[in-house]
């Protein structure tokens, strides 16, 4: 029996060794390093948070780390250009640095004293009146010896004509309870992350009206009261491709499938800069 053993490790070896192929170091891509800027430019923010990175290799010495050196960072409205504050891989933009407008398009552009540079542009969306409605009805069951509220129903807002309009859309669910042991009212606060969706003006009906579908469960004892505030971001087009490509590689579950690239604006690099205005409803479930 301590034969057979031996003779069939001394065979799995074998083959293991038949198995070696000698990588082609000439046929591997040739890593270039890039810098990988997150950023996008929302004026109803104090201040807009930038990220910056640096791309990592995915072949030869995987041990050693990109690093993105001393990073510096410039914004321009196409007849002042300012430099922001910069820690780290981390971006500041303060509104009271400059003023940000509706159809403004402006300009970023970061360099690394390692040789990299990476810049794009963004153009912010017009604000307009979403003329949002919410429209709910209750459904009231119980599961597992417990009530359980369902809100069903439709958010819908209108699409502004003249536009080409790019959303995303998202919801938070906010509840209050005071037990009656006393103390604090607790509040619960949690964003729905089922509710989200990006959309085009495509979407829109006949009557130019954009609707979706609305489907809350919340179980009546763990609150007295509800409020669900709805956001609506009327976004640039390269916002929108970013954020579906993002979305459509993490949907896949075909390891054969081809691999999705991610949506990139950066000339000179990777990421994305884009903007996007915010609005937002909010009603009481009741």
């Amino acid at each position: 029996m301590k034969l057979y053993s031996l003779i069939l490790i001394t065979a799995v070896l074998l083959l293991l060794q038949g198995c070696e192929i000698a990588l082609d170091t000439d046929k591997v891509p040739r890593f270039e390093s890039k810098l990988v800027v997150t950023a996008f430019l929302e004026p109803e923010k104090d201040v807009n948070t930038f990220r910056v990175s640096v791309n990592q290799p995915i072949f030869g010495d995987l041990g050693t780390v990109n690093q993105s050196g001393n990073i510096r960072a410039f914004i321009s409205d196409g007849e002042k250009e300012i430099e922001l504050n910069s820690q780290n891989e981390v971006i500041y933009f303060s509104y009271e640095d400059m003023k940000i407008v509706p159809g403004g398009k402006y300009f970023l552009r970061v360099s690394s004293d390692l040789g990299m540079e990476a810049k794009s542009e963004c153009t912010v969306p017009y604000i307009f009146d979403l003329k949002a409605v919410v429209d709910t009805f209750t459904v009231v069951t119980k599961t597992d010896g417990m009530l359980l509220k369902q809100f069903k129903g439709e958010f819908a807002f209108s699409d502004s004509s003249g536009y080409e309009n790019y959303y995303r859309v998202f919801a938070r669910l906010t509840t209050y309870k005071k037990y009656s042991s006393g103390g604090d009212t607790y509040k619960g606060d949690s964003f729905l992350s089922d509710g989200t969706q990006l959309l085009t003006d495509k979407s829109a009906g006949p009557d130019g009206r954009l609707k979706i579908p609305l489907n809350i469960g919340i179980y009546p004892a763990f609150y007295d009261s509800a409020f669900l505030k709805i956001y609506v971001m009327n976004t640039e087009k390269s916002y929108y491709l970013y954020h579906k490509s993002i979305e459509n590689y993490e949907d896949g579950e075909n390891p054969f499938a081809e691999p999705t690239p991610i949506y990139s604006n950066i000339e000179g690099g990777l990421g994305i800069f884009a903007s996007c205005v915010t609005d937002s409803v909010i009603f009481r479930l009741r």
